[in-house]
């Protein structure tokens, strides 16, 4: 819960922005 979980966050809020809440699940 910390370095492993910043890029997981950043990937989730750049694909929710591309794709959208589907891609959360990523």
């Amino acid at each position: 819960m910390g370095t492993i979980n910043k890029p997981r966050q950043t990937c989730s809020s750049i694909c929710m922005k591309t794709h959208g809440p589907v891609t959360n699940i990523h």
